[in-house]
């Protein structure tokens, strides 16, 4: 007669378990959120060794915008603005976790996940998205792709700055010799919903580049105010700050030269005044 072996349940459990969290913590998960390299924050290989940030030859892409260009989200009544996190590189596993921070390094919108790959979570009063523990395989694939959704505050024009960290996991069950890659992405308000919420601000605000390679920048304040204009590239680096002084109330324009160091391509134009941000995109040729 055969003998028949039974497996306790508790012992399968057991195994069970530590394949799972095993797995997690090579591509991280949730417990491991706030390392994304974001102001104040850790990195992922503060816990995956074997090599410095950004060395592997692995590709990164972030996507998010409504324009086309990936810089600009929704916000007029707090929007779900969706974002394509992307790896190309060789391997199976893979793990990512972000943050969305305003100026000051204090958390705005918050995500949340719209499928089964991805999941969102809070930790030292800010909002995360991450890979979830299904979204960690992509065999065959040479890469990763996760969507998930970001949802921006209502009213909100200031820039909003993604810290995003990327784990590529060599399968050897650890935490040791992954690649850890970052990458931080800055965007700004849609500018079709900046110029319809001007119709609310107290100073209306318009500029463009005229024919003669001139910014030309005009306002009306209801009443007197400090007037601050600043040109952005498409990074969010300020290139130059075009005004910045005490305007009187009723229609002012201003023509400011182009500076001769600045490259041809699209801009955007911040004006800042009681309190408030409209912004504006131009092409410089």
């Amino acid at each position: 007669m055969k003998k028949i072996y039974f497996i306790p349940l508790m012992v399968l459990a057991w195994f069970a378990f530590t394949v799972f969290e095993v797995i997690s913590r090579e591509t991280h998960d949730s417990s491991s959120l706030a390392k994304t390299g974001a102001p104040g924050e850790g990195l992922c290989n503060d816990c995956h060794g074997g090599s410095q940030p950004n060395s592997g030859i692995g590709i990164t892409s972030f996507s998010l915008g409504t324009n086309g260009d990936n810089r600009y989200f929704n916000d007029a009544t707090g929007s779900d603005n969706r974002i394509d996190i992307t790896f190309t590189g060789g391997s199976r596993k893979f793990g990512f976790q972000m943050t969305a921070l305003d100026k000051n390094n204090k958390a705005v919108g918050h995500f949340w996940a719209p499928n089964t790959y991805v999941d969102s979570g809070f930790k030292n009063n800010r909002y995360y998205g991450f890979q979830s523990f299904g979204g960690t395989s992509f065999p065959n694939s040479g890469g990763a792709q996760w969507v998930i959704m970001w949802h921006s505050p209502l009213n909100y024009t200031d820039p909003v700055h993604f810290y995003t960290a990327y784990n590529q996991a060599n399968e050897d069950f650890t935490t040791d010799g992954d690649r850890i890659y970052t990458r931080h992405d800055t965007a700004f308000v849609d500018p079709l919903v900046a110029i319809a919420m001007a119709k609310k601000n107290p100073a209306a605000f318009n500029a463009f580049v005229t024919a003669n390679h001139k910014i030309q920048i005009a306002f009306e304040p209801e009443k007197s105010m400090n007037v601050l204009v600043d040109l952005y590239n498409m990074n969010g680096q300020k290139v130059q700050t075009l005004l910045n002084r005490e305007m009187k109330p009723g229609v002012t324009e201003q023509t400011i030269d182009i500076p001769a160091h600045i490259s041809s391509g699209i801009y955007l134009i911040n004006c800042e005044s009681n309190g408030t941000r409209v912004v504006r995109k131009i092409f410089i040729n």
